[in-house]
């Protein structure tokens, strides 16, 4: 079947779905995702510009339970709004923060754990 046609119909048949779905688990198998390993050509994280340093700098600096803000991080340490909000998600999805939760206006909580501790030192250290 020509898994390109599959695509331009809309009814299926139950044969022809199943069969697009074996052509398309062979084709994911080819592909290499040795890039998507963590620990392959990369570093704990990407952009190590001065303001994203300074801000896992002052993540360090912050006591085991104090809970962190985007807020604190704009307003009383005076970082970029933008480059929080970056730095947060990055930090984030690297597990270099955990949130901790969200408030009723959606703003989110987060909290530097020890594991993350390690991992923010490790992006210091570069």
């Amino acid at each position: 079947m020509n898994v390109s046609y599959a695509f331009k119909c809309r009814g299926l048949t139950p044969e022809q779905e199943s069969e697009v779905g074996r052509a398309m688990v062979a084709h994911e198998l080819l592909i290499d995702r040795g890039y998507l390993n963590d620990r392959l050509n990369c570093t704990p994280f990407p952009n190590r510009t001065k303001p994203a340093l300074s801000i896992i700098k002052c993540l360090l600096e912050k006591a085991e339970r104090h809970i962190i803000t985007r807020y604190e991080l704009v307003n009383r340490d005076g970082h970029d709004p933008t480059t929080v909000v970056n730095v947060l998600r990055k930090l984030e999805a690297g597990r270099a923060i955990t949130q901790f939760g969200v408030l009723a206006n959606g703003r989110k909580l987060y909290r530097v754990f020890p594991p993350n501790r390690v991992i923010l030192e490790e992006i210091l250290r570069g």
